[in-house]
């Protein structure tokens, strides 16, 4: 064990990449990755968002943002519409085939989720989800 492993922010990092991992590899037959669905997500409520609301939600660089949805516009996965009560906003939907495809993720998302309950245990698991919430904000 190196010097550097002791501290939380790389036990943090180290557990990221591996449950991101693990997640892309469960995605990897959908043909998409974990920021597919996490914009899935957002736009499943076929509410209409803003690109600037849907990168706050996901922590995500409006430029890579941007590359993300003009790819997953060509997939035919989501659409940009002009905002009805402001001509000047341009909100972001998912497609039929886009929402389709969110329910899919979704299962495995959960089945994902689901792995990493029965390893750690359901009450270490909701321990880990409020720590975690509570260190992000």
């Amino acid at each position: 064990m190196s010097d550097i492993d002791g501290y939380l922010a790389q036990l943090l990092s180290r557990a990221h990449h591996a449950v991101h991992g693990r997640l892309e590899q469960a995605l990897a037959g959908e043909g998409v990755q974990v920021e597919h669905w996490k914009v899935l997500r957002v736009l499943a409520d076929e509410q209409g968002h803003a690109m600037g609301e849907v990168a706050q939600a996901l922590t995500m660089h409006p430029p890579t943002l941007t590359k993300l949805v003009d790819r997953m516009i060509s997939q035919g996965l989501a659409m940009r519409s002009p905002d009805l009560h402001d001509n000047r906003r341009v909100l972001l939907y998912a497609t039929d085939q886009g929402l389709a495809l969110s329910k899919r993720l979704n299962r495995l998302v959960q089945q994902h989720e689901d792995g990493i309950v029965r390893s750690i245990g359901a009450a270490r698991a909701k321990q880990l989800k409020a720590l975690l919430a509570e260190l992000g904000n």
